[in-house]
């Protein structure tokens, strides 16, 4: 994510989908979950992240 590594997991099921990510060299994390089902990985948090690590 612009130069920054992260580890990262997705998932989900019947009813939820959520994703993590650690930015170990940065300090932080993000988790965010949904309550609708979803099967692959979506990478929602490209779109959320960008803004915190701009910071």
């Amino acid at each position: 994510m612009d130069g920054n590594k992260y580890f990262a997991h997705a998932g989900g099921g019947g009813g939820y989908y959520c994703e993590i990510r650690l930015y170990p060299s940065n300090g932080i994390g993000s988790v965010i979950m949904f309550n609708r089902t979803g099967m692959s990985d979506e990478r929602f948090l490209d779109k959320l992240d960008k803004y915190v690590l701009n910071k």
